[in-house]
């Protein structure tokens, strides 16, 4: 992931516990570990039946015009 992602990143997670905690090592290696994932609107995270994902963040919604 560019560093310019990776950077985005750490100043979304870094407003969060546990992450809020982590020094600045720690959370870049965690944000390099980030998928950036993008849906569209009335896309599915997850069906019923699916395993489990670990977790989801998210930033922000698009809004359509």
């Amino acid at each position: 992931m560019s560093n310019v992602i990776v950077n985005r990143v750490i100043d979304f997670l870094k407003k969060f516990p546990p992450f809020s905690f982590l020094s600045p090592e720690l959370l870049n290696q965690v944000a390099k570990e980030v998928d950036l994932i993008y849906f569209e609107k009335d896309e599915f995270l997850f069906q019923k039946g699916e395993p489990a994902k670990n977790y989801f963040l998210w930033s922000k919604m698009a809004q359509s015009n």
